[in-house]
């Protein structure tokens, strides 16, 4: 039979991983597919930092959260250039609450993977460069406020660690910038959202010589190549 273009539910998979048994919609079955022939979007759910009321930092005249939107729509479009479907927390200047708002908007979308793009800043020294990549480690100060359920979920907690490691290894490939390493934090994005999820800094507004870069088209475009090269390889592995 063809099924092509329609909505089907996947009710579970081959024990090999291979095959997927498909329901139609209203629940009659379908039957087993081989799982290359189901052609279904992987959905990234991409925070643009900060927004509106909120600059987030400001150095030498530029404002994160115009520098996050401007690599963000790029992002956005080669993401989906390679065949994934992108839901962004805003696309205008826009001010999003980020202690749960903009989790709870990615975990309404059912979205696979949450990445939230931001810029560095280290206000007392200028020389201070390069990228880090966080992902979630619970703190018990901060406790869930609509997450707790998964915050704290070893398969949630796993993947989200291979993301962050995979995008973070693809930036500093593509760059070559200061390798600052992954690390683990408590940000707000990270704890609510239910799905696996990290967050970028894409290099230093405080150093002026990286705000040029960053600012650059073909230093964005290098970042770019990274992130999409690394979510590629995460959803060949889950």
């Amino acid at each position: 039979g063809n099924h092509q273009g329609k909505r089907v539910n996947v009710i579970k998979e081959s024990a090999d991983g291979n095959y997927l048994f498909i329901t139609e919609v209203d629940g009659s079955p379908m039957g087993w597919i081989d799982k290359k022939a189901m052609q279904f979007k992987r959905t990234v759910f991409l925070d643009v930092g900060h927004g509106g009321k909120d600059p987030g930092a400001v150095y030498y005249g530029v404002q994160e959260k115009d520098i996050n939107m401007n690599i963000s729509f790029k992002l956005q479009k080669a993401l989906e250039n390679a065949g994934y479907a992108v839901i962004m927390s805003r696309t205008t200047d826009t001010f999003i609450d980020h202690s749960v708002d903009r989790s709870k908007m990615a975990n309404a979308t059912g979205a696979d993977i949450f990445i939230s793009v931001h810029h560095n800043a280290m206000p007392n020294n200028t020389a201070v460069n390069g990228i880090e990549t966080f992902w979630y480690e619970y703190d018990p100060d901060y406790p869930s406020r609509i997450n707790q359920d998964m915050h704290n979920n070893p398969d949630r907690l796993l993947k989200s660690s291979v993301l962050a490691t995979e995008i973070h290894n693809g930036l500093i490939r593509h760059t070559g910038a200061f390798n600052r390493g992954v690390r683990r934090d408590t940000f707000a994005v990270l704890r609510e959202s239910k799905m696996p999820a990290a967050l970028l800094e894409f290099g230093f507004m405080s150093n002026s010589a990286e705000l040029n870069l960053l600012m650059s088209d073909s230093y964005q475009n290098k970042l770019v190549k990274g992130v999409v090269d690394a979510v590629n390889a995460y959803f060949q592995r889950y």
